[in-house]
């Protein structure tokens, strides 16, 4: 039988359950960083793309993972916000609108605890609610139909190599 160390017997007990390290300035690896998206089945799995309706009520659940063995000093999930046209009623404009319903920036920055410890791991989940609009000044509302918005993920470890230091990850999520 295979021993699993206690951190990872411990994370498999309690499932998302981050164990704590000491911050290491010397990992020469950067963080590992995913995006997931949650399927039919109720799993989520490591995506890159995705698509959803502009119009109808819909919803795209995700979460955003960091993991490094020297611990996570940093993690945020953005989204954008623009695109190029916006279509009210059968006319499409062009120029810069404003997607609405786009979930908030997500992020935080993690110090040593007082025993000089950090987590290995630093989640954050989010939901994409659908329908999704936009407005033409003077116009009105519209949908933003053929717009793309990309989740961003970020995160950072404690390396001291900036090379080292900071990874992402990108999921383009297409409006049709």
């Amino acid at each position: 039988m295979r021993y699993l160390g206690a951190c990872t017997a411990a994370a498999l007990a309690a499932a998302l359950t981050a164990c704590s390290v000491k911050p290491d300035a010397n990992d020469k690896s950067k963080p590992s960083v995913v995006i997931n998206v949650r399927g039919i089945d109720g799993q989520y799995v490591p995506t890159s793309s995705a698509t959803m309706s502009a119009s109808g009520s819909n919803q795209l659940n995700m979460n955003c993972v960091v993991k490094d063995p020297g611990g996570v000093s940093a993690i945020s999930l953005a989204f954008s916000s623009g695109t190029g046209s916006c279509t009210v009623g059968s006319t499409i404009y062009n120029g810069v609108f404003s997607i609405a319903t786009v979930p908030p920036t997500q992020s935080a920055t993690y110090v040593p605890d007082a025993q000089g410890n950090v987590k290995d791991e630093h989640f954050y989940f989010a939901t994409l609610t659908g329908p999704f609009s936009c407005n033409v000044p003077g116009v009105g509302t519209g949908v933003p139909y053929g717009a793309t918005i990309t989740a961003t993920c970020t995160g950072k470890n404690y390396s001291s190599n900036a090379n080292n230091k900071t990874a992402t990850a990108k999921l383009s999520i297409k409006l049709q």
